[in-house]
């Protein structure tokens, strides 16, 4: 892989920053509506389709990083990358966690001991989590490159196989038979969540380095309907057996949804090496993929905290609405992020 921009990864990190906004505004209809409901069954369904972005995001990130044409200066590392990430996730979990309290009527007046700070900031709004693990892949990147830079394309195919047994394979069949002895066993041999998305890291890498052959990307592309309606009932199945909501196997480690990431990845990287994109269309993707961190951060505090959600809207269907509610988050999200990007220090620093 060239040293050079890459428009196709401006291009994922715009799909991957979407999904993201449409599987949260997704989970505000699923957890505010019986399991029977239309509105719960259309909600999953899409919520199922867009389990994509995390590991995009984290693939792009391998692309980049662990090229071998690209010069690694591990301080630089650390004071733009790491300190920008863990600066951020300060700002905007001390945020939610003070937004909180306020909706909650809880007094923010009274007196808190940094012990309470930090244990309502980690838990101030779950999806931060992403923030945290990605900086711990960073860190260790210094590690990988000296891994990546010299082994040959054999090894990195032995890691890649151990990820979809361990990670991926693992996980689905586990969760799709719904057994305790099976997951008892699988126990044994857990991969933890930070580890196992090395594996997507690792994968972003090759193949931007080495590429898929053409039967394997035929496979891919061709499983995309499949992918997405085994998502979907094996949901829909584990949530009629249990009498509430199941995700089934379309969290990022799932067998489908890591198909559906391959084939968006692929195709992206495939299309934009034979469709150039420039001018002003350029100008715009680019310059809407720099805010994509920013709107990862900021679209649940409008979703959740400022009564964007559609958990709140009482009447009439809320089908009709969750697609152009995912589209209009993202939108103000954007507007709002590129003002923030404007301001000096900060817009550095927070987004």
């Amino acid at each position: 892989m060239s040293g050079g921009r890459k428009i196709s990864f401006d291009i994922l990190r715009i799909i991957a920053a979407f999904s993201v906004v449409m599987l949260h505004v997704c989970g505000n209809v699923i957890y505010s509506s019986a399991i029977t409901d239309a509105e719960f069954k259309a909600a999953n369904f899409l919520d199922s389709v867009n389990r994509f972005g995390v590991p995009i995001f984290v693939m792009i990130s391998g692309a980049i990083f662990l090229n071998k044409e690209r010069a690694l200066d591990v301080k630089r590392l650390w004071k733009h990358n790491i300190a920008r990430i863990i600066v951020a996730y300060i700002f905007w979990s001390y945020l939610y966690y003070d937004l909180n309290n306020l909706i909650t009527r809880n007094p923010v007046i009274k007196i808190r001991g940094i012990r309470d700070v930090i244990d309502g900031m980690l838990h101030a709004d779950s999806y931060l989590w992403f923030i945290l693990m990605l900086a711990t892949i960073y860190a260790l990147i210094p590690v990988l490159r000296k891994w990546t830079d010299t082994a040959d394309k054999k090894s990195v195919e032995y890691f890649l196989i151990l990820f979809i047994i361990f990670g991926i394979l693992q996980e689905t069949i586990v969760t799709a038979v719904d057994s305790s002895l099976l997951s008892d066993i699988s126990g044994k041999f857990y991969l933890g969540g930070t580890i196992r998305y090395f594996g997507y890291f690792v994968l972003g890498h090759y193949i931007a380095e080495y590429g898929l052959s053409h039967k394997i990307k035929r496979i891919v592309y061709w499983s995309l309907p499949v992918d997405i309606a085994a998502n979907y009932f094996i949901s829909a199945l584990l949530t009629a057996k249990r009498g509430e909501y199941h995700p089934g196997v379309y969290d990022s480690f799932g067998l489908f949804t890591f198909l559906e990431v391959v084939a968006i990845f692929v195709f992206v990287s495939d299309f934009c090496e034979k469709k150039a994109i420039s001018g002003g269309a350029g100008k715009f993707t680019v310059a809407l993929s720099a805010d994509t961190f920013g709107i990862y951060l900021l679209h649940e505090l409008l979703l959740n905290e400022f009564g964007f959600g559609l958990s709140f809207w009482k009447s009439g269907s809320r089908i009709p609405w969750i697609i152009p509610m995912a589209i209009g988050t993202f939108a103000v999200s954007a507007v709002i992020i590129a003002l923030i990007r404007r301001i000096p220090v900060l817009g550095k620093w927070i987004v």
